[in-house]
């Protein structure tokens, strides 16, 4: 959502077609919302989303993917694709406070049963403790199984660069949800 006054995004879900594939010093990426690469979203659409998590939690709205449960489904928690921004490779790669050893951009897709968590899945978008640096620079699948029953799935983010920024792409999340009458 959007802070009418400023006109910036305060947190949560956007959607979007832009796509940006340059990683280069001094490039600014063609917005906030471009995810890295030329295929756009998975298997080449147009459109996926964008989760930004606003490190000022006063300013981000509810973000949670719920299913409902008054009917009593069966719900499966099976697959998502996820992606960086080009502001985060680029930012992580020559921003001011670019990755170096032992740095890391982890996010972390935690399920619930109501209220019980019931499991987090930690994927790193960015890891670079190892002595090969990874980053994610195009859709990788991740699978949900830890979480597959859970009718809430939140969302967060975490860098040990304070700089680094707060965006992820989601495309292709399949959830199957049952229910019988």
């Amino acid at each position: 959502s959007y802070l009418a006054a400023s006109d910036e995004l305060d947190g949560g879900w956007a959607v979007s077609m832009c796509k940006d594939p340059v990683a280069a010093e001094g490039h600014a990426a063609k917005n906030d919302f471009a995810v890295f690469g030329n295929k756009g979203g998975v298997d080449n659409t147009k459109g996926f989303a964008v989760f930004y998590d606003n490190p000022d939690a006063t300013k981000m709205p509810a973000t949670a993917i719920s299913i409902p449960t008054y009917a009593n489904p069966t719900i499966t928690q099976m697959v998502m694709y996820v992606n960086n921004t080009n502001a985060v490779v680029n930012s992580i790669l020559y921003g001011d406070q670019k990755f170096g050893l032992g740095d890391y951009f982890l996010l972390t897709i935690s399920g619930y049963n109501g209220t019980t968590k019931i499991g987090d899945i930690e994927v790193y978008l960015a890891d670079y403790r190892g002595d090969v640096p990874v980053l994610i620079r195009d859709w990788t699948e991740v699978r949900l199984d830890a979480i597959a029953s859970a009718d809430i799935v939140k969302f967060s983010l975490k860098s040990t660069k304070e700089g680094t920024p707060r965006y992820f792409c989601v495309d292709n999340y399949i959830c199957q949800v049952e229910i019988s009458y």
